[in-house]
């Protein structure tokens, strides 16, 4: 059909892991070089501090990756709330160490024996494609 794309490639989706990747490795660098005193400083009393934007993203992300797996369980979902003040400072990331903050936000490097298997379309012997099953 002319005009019409084709879907994108398993090549397409690695290029786009590894552009995220960069993207949120590029901010992580950018987070570490900011001062962690302002970090910790409010706008105003209503407003949550960098160090708590950061603790709400972790929380915010922890909570979608549930609420995704168990979209796969079932047709009928039902996913418990998100208290996202009570997170924030129930987590007391105000009072967190900054870094820390950063490293619990950054994505894990992957182990690139699986980075190059996975680009390659091999499986590894401990887990042939055939065994991926969901756990449950």
């Amino acid at each position: 059909m002319a005009g019409v794309k084709a879907g994108p490639t398993p090549n397409d989706d690695t290029e786009t892991a590894v552009e995220l990747r960069q993207v949120a490795n590029s901010f992580s660098r950018e987070l570490l070089a900011a001062d962690g005193r302002a970090a910790a400083r409010r706008p105003d009393a209503q407003t949550w501090s960098p160090k708590e934007v950061l603790g709400h993203l972790i929380d915010s992300a922890a909570n979608n990756h549930q609420r995704f797996v168990r979209a796969q369980e079932t047709d009928a979902l039902t996913v418990p709330g998100y208290e996202q003040n009570h997170w924030v400072e129930s987590q007391g990331y105000q009072e967190a160490d900054w870094p820390h903050l950063i490293a619990l936000w950054t994505p894990p490097q992957p182990a690139p024996w699986r980075t190059s298997l996975r680009a390659s379309g091999q499986t590894s012997a401990a887990f042939p494609a055939s065994s991926a099953a969901p756990i449950r």
